[in-house]
């Protein structure tokens, strides 16, 4: 039996957990719900991080609930463990979820079979195969990998209609970053992501985001810490400088959104 909530919506339920006061309190809650932690049983949790407590639960669920299934997930669970609740080293197992890959984009795709054909050993891919594949990646460049776009372009919409719902996306980020991040200027989640669309595959400057360097760091330290943003260091000639970092969003098609020109070869 899987028992799903969301802590965003649900204030009723947030509210219960920020009163409880021992880990009994939270069975009873999940309990007058219809939880019971038994066997091939599933909690699903989404937005956890939205209470503020619910993190200090978390060690007592795999000590506890010995035979059930709790998976949180949130768009910043990273920061359901305040400072005050400790991290239950050993009772975790993360899984980052991403927008999808090229090959579970032609997955969905209207000629999945043929993609799976050409993924056959030994390879054998015909010239009309070839060209069908660089049809489709050229599609997944501009469409990017989010499973609801991804949805939408498959279901017939026009690209205009992605632009909004690409901008509906990136807003609801923003919202998120900016309600939880308050020591960061609200601007900052903006400008970072644009900086990095605009530089996708050359070295990163900090000052395309802020003259003021101390911002710009932060902001950028910050989107990486959301997985927003993906730093790669590149070596450099001297073993003495600090490594070159390059920058990535982690949505193609978002990246293409929001850059002011098409995306580099």
């Amino acid at each position: 039996m899987v028992s799903v909530f969301n802590l965003e919506r649900d204030l009723l339920l947030r509210d219960e957990i920020r009163s409880a006061e021992q880990f009994r309190d939270i069975e009873k809650i999940f309990a007058a719900r219809g939880f019971t932690p038994g066997a091939n049983s599933v909690l699903f949790i989404d937005e956890a991080q939205e209470s503020t407590t619910f993190g200090g639960f978390v060690r007592f669920m795999k000590e506890e609930w010995m035979f059930a299934t709790v998976i949180l997930t949130g768009s910043s669970i990273t920061k359901i463990f305040s400072e005050e609740s400790r991290v239950p080293v050993g009772r975790l197992e993360y899984l980052r979820v991403t927008p999808l890959t090229f090959a579970e984009f032609a997955l969905n795709s209207a000629d999945a079979d043929q993609f799976e054909e050409a993924r056959r050993v030994p390879l054998h891919i015909t010239d009309y195969t070839h060209r069908m594949l660089m049809q489709r990646y050229d599609h997944y460049l501009r469409v990017g990998g989010m499973p609801a776009i991804v949805q939408q372009f498959q279901s017939g919409a026009e690209m205009h209609e992605l632009e909004i719902a690409w901008q509906e996306i990136f807003l609801s980020q923003q919202e998120d970053f900016i309600r939880k991040e308050p020591k960061l200027k609200p601007h900052l989640f903006r400008e970072g992501a644009q900086a990095v669309a605009d530089l996708l595959g050359s070295t990163f400057s900090l000052t395309r985001v802020s003259q003021n360097h101390r911002d710009a760091k932060l902001a950028i330290a910050t989107l990486c810490e959301w997985q927003i943003v993906y730093r790669c260091d590149q070596p450099t000639v001297s073993p003495t400088s600090e490594p070159r970092p390059k920058l990535y969003l982690h949505d193609l098609g978002l990246a293409r959104s929001l850059r002011g020109t098409s995306l580099p070869s």
